[in-house]
C-alpha cells in the first residue's frame, strides 16, 4: 500500500453504536478536522478507529460494506481500537 487512507465514518446511529466509513482520502489533517471518527487503513484490510466517542462500535468495511470485527479494543498502551475486515485481508 503505498499511501495510508482516512476514512470518515458517518451514517452513526442514534445511539452511537453502528456506523459506515466513506469517502477515502490521503489527508489526515482534513479528515480530522471535519468528522469526529475516522479510521486510519494500517494495512488493507486492518483499520485503526480513531475517535473522541464510544470506542468499540459497530462498522462497516469502506471496501465491501460488510462488519468489521474489532481486535485490539481500548486498553493500556491501546490508545485506539484496531478493526479487521475478515473479507478484504
Amino acid at each position: 500500500m503505498d499511501e495510508i487512507k482516512y476514512y470518515p465514518v458517518i451514517d452513526m446511529s442514534s445511539d452511537g453504536k453502528t456506523g459506515c466509513a466513506v469517502f477515502p482520502a490521503e489527508d489526515e489533517a482534513v479528515i480530522k478536522a471535519h468528522h469526529k471518527a475516522y479510521l486510519e487503513e494500517i494495512v488493507r484490510g486492518s483499520f485503526r478507529l480513531h475517535t473522541d466517542g464510544a470506542k468499540d462500535i459497530e462498522i462497516r468495511c469502506p471496501r465491501c460494506g460488510k462488519p468489521l470485527r474489532c481486535v485490539i479494543s481500548v486498553s493500556g498502551s491501546h490508545r485506539c481500537p484496531v478493526y479487521r475486515c475478515e473479507h478484504c485481508k
